[in-house]
């Protein structure tokens, strides 16, 4: 066993050798902010992690009405777009992504639920047949 710089505690091999597959036990290295690269000593010099603001409920309300209600194209014109932008208060960006991410979700949903009313489609007959007794 051997230490190296900032008293991390390296594990050598059976026959001693100390540069083959070595694990590290415990390190104390400086944490490094990802947005500017500083390297700080401890965490709490560390600048807090930026956290996604999430949009007001009555903004999404809005959204979801106008998806839902246009669920068989839920592709905004552009004109509807502007009347949503001013309605929510959300950059161009924002709605967008809004959009965006809600199809992704909402096509991974429909996916799940075809998958699952195959499997019910699938067992349906057989759950028939014992209700029914026939063979």
């Amino acid at each position: 066993m051997t230490r190296g710089n900032n008293d991390a505690i390296f594990h050598s091999d059976d026959e001693g050798n100390d540069n083959e597959d070595m694990e590290i036990e415990n390190t104390d290295f400086p944490k490094a902010s990802s947005s500017t690269g500083e390297i700080h000593e401890n965490e709490s010099d560390c600048p807090p992690k930026k956290t996604k603001p999430l949009l007001k409920k009555s903004v999404t309300n809005i959204l979801k009405k106008w998806f839902l209600d246009n669920i068989e194209h839920p592709y905004p014109s552009k004109d509807t777009k502007e009347e949503l932008r001013k309605l929510t208060g959300l950059s161009k960006n924002q709605l967008q992504n809004w959009f965006t991410n809600t199809r992704k979700v909402f096509s991974h949903l429909l996916f799940l639920f075809t998958k699952v009313a195959q499997y019910v489609e699938i067992s349906l007959p057989s759950q028939e047949k014992a209700r029914t007794g026939c063979a």
